[in-house]
C-alpha cells in the first residue's frame, strides 16, 4: 500500500544536501537466499527465520527517515548506490566506517572506476567515530579526552538546535561555536 510513496519518499530525501544513512539486521521469514554461485531456482522452499538486513535512509533538515530492503534484505554496496544513483548536487552522506559506504570517500582509488557519481561525499558519523574511544577512555587518557571533547560537541549542538530553528542560523552558529 506504501510503495506508491517510496520514490517521493526518496526523492525528497535526497534532495537536501545532508543525509544519514546505516542499515541494521532483523529477523524475516523467508526461504534463504541464494549463495554466489547460485540462482533462486538452486533454494529449496522451505521457510526459516533468517537475519536480513534493513537499510535507513535520515534527513536531519526534515526529520525524515526511510527504511528500505534491497535484493530481499542483502547488505551489499548496491543498495546505497541505488538509493543515491538520480542525486544531482553536492551531498554528504552521513554514515559509520563499514565498507558499503566507503565507494563515497573522497580519498576512495575506486570512486571514479566504480562510477561512484562525483558530488556524494561520505562523512564519518561522530556517533560511530565515539564508540570504540568509549570502550578504551578508562584505560586511554587520549581516548578519555576525545570521547569529552565529542560529548561537549554533541551538548553544545543540542543548545543550538534548540535556541535556533531556521536550518541556516543553525548551520551558522554550528560553525562559529562548535569550529
Amino acid at each position: 500500500m506504501l510503495e506508491p510513496l517510496d520514490k517521493v519518499t526518496q526523492d525528497e530525501i535526497t534532495s537536501k544536501d545532508n543525509i544519514h544513512a546505516d542499515e541494521t539486521t532483523c529477523k524475516m521469514c523467508d526461504k534463504r537466499l541464494p549463495g554466489k554461485d547460485e540462482s533462486e531456482d538452486d533454494v529449496e522452499d522451505i521457510v526459516k527465520y533468517f537475519k536480513r538486513w534493513l537499510f535507513c535512509v535520515y534527513s536531519p533538515e526534515l526529520k525524515l527517515a526511510q527504511f528500505f530492503f534491497h535484493k530481499r534484505g542483502r547488505r551489499s554496496r548496491d543498495a546505497i548506490l541505488e538509493y543515491l544513483k538520480d542525486v544531482r548536487h553536492k551531498l554528504f552522506l552521513h554514515s559509520d566506517g563499514a565498507p558499503l559506504y566507503k565507494c563515497y570517500d573522497r580519498n576512495n582509488k575506486d570512486r571514479k572506476a566504480s562510477g561512484v557519481y562525483e558530488l556524494i561525499v561520505r562523512l564519518a558519523c561522530l556517533v560511530h567515530i565515539r564508540r570504540p574511544l568509549y570502550k578504551l577512555k578508562d584505560i586511554s587518557d587520549d581516548a578519555g579526552r576525545l570521547v569529552d571533547l565529542i560529548n561537549r560537541i554533541f551538548h553544545e549542538d543540542e543548545i543550538i538546535k534548540n535556541k535556533f530553528s531556521v536550518p541556516d542560523d543553525i548551520k551558522r552558529e554550528r560553525l562559529l561555536v562548535l569550529a
